[in-house]
């Protein structure tokens, strides 16, 4: 219901509309069971790409399985087994509960799956994806740390955003501060979705 009716990474109000559209390609960072990868896949069509983030093993599990009941948009969806941060093909340690998984950067009894990070701007680089139309990024508080680099695929696309700010309180000023720096134009808004203190979600777009 949240997912496909309140549509929490969709920001459309008073005549500003921030989404993923057709032809689209949207970078999906927290892709978790697959359900928002699903309904990016559903918007942007035959023509459009979604590349959905996730490495715990037991959720990847889950939406290679969700995928599969889904056979058309599947193939619009990539999954990049990877953690999105700040550097690339960082050693990390993972455990796999669901949800409520957690990384760390020393291998423990319970952070026991070794996994290696990837930023944005090089999977773009190595995947040789020639533009990037709207970027979703809900990874658990490691936001500022994904955006906190050169972020050259913002810079040169000037992409919609939808950034979940709710993991900590330093994050709704710390995040919109990160990509207005970039001095590019960007207009920001907030959503909130649920009658908790979590999914508040910022949007952004150029102009």
């Amino acid at each position: 219901y949240i997912e496909f009716v309140l549509n929490p990474y969709e920001y459309n109000k008073n005549g500003v509309a921030i989404k993923s559209e057709e032809n689209d390609i949207v970078i999906d960072a927290g892709g978790c069971w697959g359900d928002t990868a699903l309904n990016f896949a559903s918007k942007v069509g035959e023509n459009g790409k979604v590349y959905s983030f996730e490495f715990i093993p037991g959720n990847v599990a889950i939406m290679k399985k969700n995928f599969s009941l889904n056979a058309e948009l599947q193939k619009r969806i990539e999954i990049v087994e990877h953690p999105v941060w700040s550097e690339s093909d960082v050693k990390m340690y993972c455990n796999d509960f669901g949800p409520a998984s957690t990384i760390q950067s020393a291998y423990s009894s319970v952070h026991n799956i070794e996994i290696s990070t990837i930023t944005i701007d090089d999977l773009v680089l190595r995947k040789n994806i020639n533009k990037v139309d709207f970027i979703k990024m809900d990874i658990e508080g490691a936001e500022t740390f994904a955006l906190n680099v050169e972020m050259e695929t913002i810079k040169k696309y000037k992409p919609k955003l939808a950034i979940s700010v709710y993991h900590s309180l330093t994050d709704f000023f710390e995040i919109p501060k990160l990509i207005d720096e970039l001095n590019l134009g960007y207009k920001f808004y907030l959503g909130q979705f649920t009658h908790m203190a979590v999914e508040t979600v910022l949007y952004a777009k150029v102009g």
